[in-house]
């Protein structure tokens, strides 16, 4: 059931008569006179069109069944618009291809009824996410086709006999008898006709015989198991009981889920009834256009034309006709059923223009057309013409490809721009190569196309489906023109090509990006980024720049043609135009890419007699001291001259003005000069004039922004100077500074800046974050500077200092090993943490034990949250026992075999997670053995947690002692430091993470004040490690981390 439909009644009675009269479709009688019937449309208006009586039963199965007729039509209102329709013992159906949109009428309820819905393709969401069809890319190809040629259809109509089977199933769904089946079957049939008459004029007649392979128990009829089994007993079931001479293509509706078909089969004795389709649902648009018009479309020789392999498209995709990113929109494509990569929920009713070659090329060639009936008919083939290839473009801009056609018939075209190149196999939205990326779109009325769509480029807003180019390639476009001549459509084709470079681009309107009020007849500036378009190998030397109305894009007003692609041009207003939904386009002279300023400009009536004023540059920034030049542009509205003059309104006080020349006629283009701009604070200032002459006043305005210096004196607000214990996720702020726009930051572990660790410039806040933390038990230096790119940059504040918090690290060992392995899967041991201890680092330490075979144990973490975390798994090994650290800063790589020497190892799941948080809780450690003997000897938590210092110390950092080090990370030599308020004997301790001492250092008494000791770390293996200043009785003073690269 669609969304949005229109209710409507209808006299059957009166249909009837009025059907009862139309001519026969090839009675002799012209189209332009077929009479007229009026159909609603789900609009709310009335779609006129000329029909006729249009047979899709041979004679003699129309002659058992006279209830069920079928009938063709032309749009009169809507040249465009194609329909079918039935009037069946199941109701009235129709289907009408527009470029306005296909819309349908069906019965309001499943079977016959008074009451109807008329709605849009577009409104109806019954596709089916279960469907999914089975055809696998075969080796044949039948298209051949790489170049712009295309074969003529349209002047022969070519007509083959169906042969329309039923499962038992199908025919209990449409009511259990062979009439209602029929019915239905006829429905579906005249309107996959719809689509194949307008495409490939090919028409398929259901046969005489028809009956005979209508089934109406599913529990005799031949066929039986999955789609693919059907399909094949199809052929027989077809060949047994019609005849393999009395029709030229077979295929089997169902009730089951799935669809699949033999590529081109048509014609071939030995394959031609191998086609199938089934969903629980088989009526409607989804059944009839998604499916069956898909499924047949296989048997005339069409391939899929998705480049996605995201659900059902995996494995489907066919790598010589995927010209449609993602599931694809088109007949041959598989919208709404491959998850992800869908691009929409229902597939549009036309092929794209790569299966237009590919299957009419099968149907003209002796494999397809050798059984089929041909007609000649009163058409003849449009002609088309999609424009010169060559062009280069630049990146990420839109462009536009506008080609053109003939018809003799000139019957009303519709028009189809579609890329149809093929390369890999790629997500929706990340094309690489020559993979497709740009969707097909329905059928317009125009031969032009925008890309990306033109109510995304109009709204600023991207799709998914339409990936601007970003980098070199080539872009292969085809224009397909249809006819839509009814009862055997004309088609042809032309292709083009695009060469994308990213030594240009993106080309951009940089004018009107906020929305503007013009005066029609003014003067205007329009501003636009070449991004070296001019240069090769683009060549766009000039710009052509148009106002468009968006409710008109087509046809656009040529304000300035050929004007250097400079970036600047003063455009006129268009007089005699208003309204609010105009925009500046500016396109490349003799080229295809464009692009629009971002927001609707609103165009006023001129008015009265007067002036339009307005400047080059409307707002000016200048330091203090400068001088603020600006380019009026001032134009004459109906007619208006006079000798005129500027003069200030209100200025502030010490502000002067004068302009060049003085007194002006029209149209004008003086400069307006502003001085004493050192007389005015920092700020923002809008500046009021008046344009003026005898019995005249226009006022105007002009922005200025005024910075009075460098900024200077900026005040820092976090971390305050000297600050101890401040965390290593600290975030720096400071007050912000009226003249700046712009600040610097420095951050090092030196007061000289010779060892920065962050930095960041050009920061548009008074506030930053470094990308990751700073060491703990450091001291740092930081300064800021702020700028504006007017004055420049003022001086750095001075030198900040600061110490970042102490972490102590504690182990917590189990007290419940240890543990030996049992019957059971796992064993597991707990460690209970009882403070609430704020997480900076934790590692998983002295896990020992035996286990025989290692291969056989892995081992899993379980935090107080209940989140498991796997820390090394089972892994073929055969040692006996286990000694190993577990840290996710250490070096990656795989776990060594025996891991029982005391290593230190990356987890497989990270728990950095915890940082941050409480290690309050009970941990578990849980050991899954396979059924292997062994133990759990031991095991422990390391936390690493800031902490007050305790004792003497507490004391000596309230006095600022602190303790560093520097380079942190560090390659080789490190730099130590003790700064102490008073004499100390200390003494300097470097351990691993499993406590191990690497170093040792005793440089005895020290006096106050700084101390620095260099350290050798180059014979330390890469990694962490842990140092503490003790004294005399094994007090800790200091400690810290430092990392060895």
């Amino acid at each position: 059931m669609p969304n949005i439909y229109r209710t409507v009644k209808l006299d059957e009675s009166d249909l009837r008569s009025f059907l009862a009269n139309v001519p026969q479709e090839f009675s002799g009688t012209a189209q332009s006179e077929w009479p007229v019937l009026g159909l609603p449309k789900p609009d709310g208006s009335i779609g006129r069109f000329r029909v006729c009586e249009s047979p899709i039963m041979q004679p003699g199965l129309a002659q058992r069944f006279p209830e069920i007729k079928t009938y063709l039509g032309k749009g009169i209102d809507d040249p465009t618009a194609y329909i079918r329709f039935d009037l069946t013992p199941k109701g009235f159906h129709a289907m009408v291809l527009t470029t306005e949109g296909s819309w349908f009428i069906d019965p309001y309820y499943f079977e016959h009824s008074d009451y109807y819905i008329s709605y849009f393709t577009r409104d109806f969401t019954g596709n089916d996410e279960g469907f999914t069809c089975e055809f696998k890319p075969e080796s044949t190809d039948f298209s051949g086709e790489t170049t712009a040629f295309s074969p003529l259809t349209g002047e022969t109509l070519r007509i083959y006999r169906l042969a329309q089977a039923a499962t038992g199933e199908y025919t209990n769904f449409q009511g259990g008898t062979v009439n209602q089946a029929l019915a239905a079957i006829t429905t579906t049939i005249n309107r996959v006709n719809t689509v194949y008459e307008r495409e490939f004029s090919v028409r398929m007649m259901l046969i005489d015989n028809t009956t005979q392979v209508i089934f109406t128990n599913g529990s005799s009829d031949p066929y039986t198991g999955g789609s693919a089994n059907k399909m094949n007993q199809n052929q027989g079931a077809c060949d047994n009981n019609i005849g393999s001479a009395n029709y030229d293509i077979g295929h089997v509706f169902d009730v089951s889920d799935g669809g699949i078909a033999s590529l081109g089969s048509v014609c071939d004795n030995t394959r031609k009834a191998r086609g199938y389709t089934g969903t629980s649902n088989p009526v409607g648009d989804p059944f009839d256009i998604d499916y069956v018009a898909h499924e047949m479309g296989h048997q005339f020789g069409g391939n899929h034309t998705f480049n996605s392999n995201m659900g059902s498209c995996e494995g489907n995709r066919n790598s010589g006709t995927a010209f449609e990113p993602g599931s694809g929109s088109t007949i041959m494509a598989y919208a709404g059923i491959c998850g992800s990569d869908n691009v929409q929920l229902q597939s549009n009713d036309y092929f794209h223009g790569g299966s237009l070659s590919e299957m009419t090329s099968y149907i003209i060639a002796p494999a397809g057309a050798s059984c089929a009936t041909t007609s000649v008919t009163d058409n003849t083939a449009p002609v088309a013409e999609a424009g010169p290839s060559g062009m280069v473009i630049p990146i990420q801009t839109p462009f536009e490809l506008t080609g053109s056609a003939t018809d003799a018939e000139d019957t009303g075209l519709s028009y189809g721009w579609e890329e149809y190149d093929t390369g890999a196999s790629t997500e929706l939205g990340q094309p690489t190569g020559n993979a497709p990326q740009f969707r097909s779109y329905p059928l317009a009325n125009v031969p032009v196309r925008v890309f990306p769509r033109l109510s995304n480029l109009l709204a600023n807003t991207g799709n998914i489906a339409e990936i601007m180019p970003y980098y070199n390639r080539t872009l292969r476009f085809r224009l397909s023109v249809r006819d839509n001549h009814a009862g055997a459509g004309g088609v042809d084709w032309d292709n083009m090509q695009l060469t994308v470079s990213n030594a240009a681009g993106p080309f951009r309107v940089l004018s009107g990006n906020t929305p503007e009020t013009w005066t029609a007849g003014s003067f205007q500036f329009v501003q636009w980024d070449p991004a070296n378009t001019a240069a090769s190998p683009v060549n766009a030397a000039n710009v052509d720049i148009y106002l468009v109305n968006t409710d008109d894009f087509y046809n656009p007003i040529l304000l300035v043609g050929g004007t250097p692609n400079d970036g600047y041009e003063m455009i006129t207003v268009p007089e005699g135009i208003s309204g609010n939904n105009y925009r500046i386009k500016v396109k490349g002279a003799g080229n295809v890419f464009f692009d629009l300023n971002n927001a609707n400009i609103t165009i006023n009536d001129q008015g009265a007699p007067g002036v339009a004023v307005t400047a080059t540059t409307p707002a000016m920034v200048v330091c203090g001291g400068e001088n603020a030049v600006y380019d009026l542009n001032i134009a004459p509205l109906q007619g208006y001259q006079n000798t005129l003059s500027i003069e200030g309104d209100n200025l502030p006080s010490g502000l002067n003005f004068s302009t060049d020349p003085a007194d002006f006629m029209l149209p004008a283009f003086p400069t307006l000069t502003l001085t004493g701009t050192e007389n005015l604070p920092t700020g923002d200032y809008t500046l009021n004039f008046n344009i003026t002459a005898a019995g005249f006043g226009q006022p105007f305005s002009v922005d200025l922004r005024v910075f009075d210096s460098t900024p200077e004196n900026i005040q820092v607000q976090s971390p305050a100077d000297n600050a101890n214990g401040v965390p290593v996720d600290i975030a720096f702020a400071w007050d912000a500074n009226t003249n700046a726009t712009l600040y610097d930051i420095d951050i090092a572990t030196d007061p000289d800046f010779t060892q920065i660790v962050a930095s960041a410039t050009d920061l548009t806040d008074p506030f930053f974050e470094p990308e990751s933390n700073l060491a703990d038990s450091t001291r740092y230096y930081w300064r800021v500077r702020g700028s504006n790119p007017y004055c420049g940059a003022g001086s750095y504040t001075p030198t900040n200092t600061f110490f970042t918090e102490i972490v102590r690290c504690d182990r917590f060992f189990a007290t419940d090993t240890p543990k030996a392995f049992n019957a059971a899967p796992f064993i597991f041991s707990r460690v209970t943490i009882p403070d609430d201890l704020l997480i900076r680092d934790m590692n998983i330490v002295e896990i020992k034990g035996q286990g025989n075979p290692l291969g056989n144990l892995s081992f899993r973490l379980t935090g107080p949250d209940g989140a498991n975390y796997n820390l090394v798994g089972a892994a073929t090994c055969n040692g006996s026992s286990f000694d190993f650290n577990i840290d996710n800063e250490a070096l990656p790589g795989p776990l060594p075999c025996p891991y029982n020497i005391g290593g230190t190892y990356r987890p497989l799941d990270s728990f950095a997670g915890y940082y941050g948080g409480s290690a309050k809780g009970e941990w578990r450690l849980f050991v899954f053995d396979q059924g292997a003997p062994g133990q759990l000897a031991s095991w422990a938590i390391e936390v690493c947690y800031p902490k007050a210092p305790d004792g003497v110390r507490e004391e000596i950092a309230a006095n600022g002692g602190t303790f560093a080090v520097f380079p942190n990370p560090s390659t080789g030599e490190a730099t130590f430091t003790a700064d102490l308020p008073a004499g100390a004997d200390l003494r300097l301790r470097i351990t691993d993470l499993a406590g191990r001492e690497v170093y040792g250092f005793n440089p005895g008494k020290l006096s106050s004040g700084e101390h620095r000791f260099q350290v050798s770390l180059a014979n330390l293996p890469q990694g962490m490690y842990l140092y503490r200043w003790l004294d005399e009785q094994g007090g800790l003073w200091g400690s810290g981390k430092v990392v060895k690269q």
